[in-house]
């Protein structure tokens, strides 16, 4: 087996965590279309919502800026309330696609997300990002403090893909440099590490989100910390 030299992340809860407990209902959202009004987000009617006005940004992933992400969030708030069957206007569409670009209070670190990059790094592990992501990612990573410990990044909005597109997993061992024997990648679906693992990359599984169930074909961590513990029985 060939001894691991890098580490990469995804990033959404197995780093990152969402302050309101959802990357798309923000604080801002519940404020401006509370549950008591709008009925739980865990209906159906708000998951098929959703699907529908998300699908514009899962097929077209890629982004030139942060700009652009605020004019695309814009249409998707817009059709994600209108398709569960409430009204918003346009400026409280763009007031939301504001916040959730820009508003860097929206994800906080999960514990122990930060000391584990700064251990990592301090043993000799070459550190990187693979993720389905936006343009608001890098001044979010830098709001967090952790873009400095990163040797390489992997973004969805940069490559016009997203996982499990073997593009994704192909950039990132291009970047490293290494052999993918060589790579750790940790993601918190198990269909992405799927993907990586074809790849030839050692893979665990996130387990920081308490809706992800467990996956035997991996082994998991709970909190990032834990990746250290699995690095240290190698």
């Amino acid at each position: 087996m060939h001894r691991i030299r890098c580490v990469l992340f995804d990033l959404g809860w197995t780093l990152l965590k969402p302050a309101s407990g959802d990357w798309t209902y923000t604080r801002a959202f519940e404020k401006m279309f509370p549950e008591e009004i709008c009925g739980s987000r865990e209906e159906k009617r708000w998951q098929d919502a959703f699907a529908k006005a998300y699908q514009p940004l899962a097929e077209e992933p890629y982004m030139k800026d942060v700009s652009e992400q605020i004019i695309r969030y814009t249409r998707f708030f817009r059709e994600l309330v209108q398709y569960a069957g409430f009204e918003i206007t346009d400026e409280q569409a763009g007031l939301l696609a504001q916040d959730i670009s820009r508003n860097d209070e929206n994800m906080y670190l999960l514990h122990t997300a930060e000391e584990t990059l700064i251990r990592l790094k301090q043993e000799g592990y070459r550190l990187g990002v693979i993720s389905d992501t936006w343009p608001n990612i890098e001044t979010q990573l830098a709001y967090l403090g952790i873009d400095r410990y990163f040797d390489q990044l992997t973004y969805s909005y940069r490559l016009g893909i997203s996982k499990p597109d073997p593009g994704m997993f192909e950039d990132a061992v291009k970047k490293s440099g290494m052999r993918p024997e060589e790579i750790l990648f940790v993601d918190d679906l198990a269909k992405n590490l799927y993907a990586a693992e074809k790849q030839g990359m050692h893979c665990l599984l996130s387990l920081a989100n308490p809706r992800t169930a467990e996956d035997p074909h991996f082994g998991h961590v709970y909190r990032p910390s834990d990746v250290l513990a699995y690095l240290h029985e190698e």
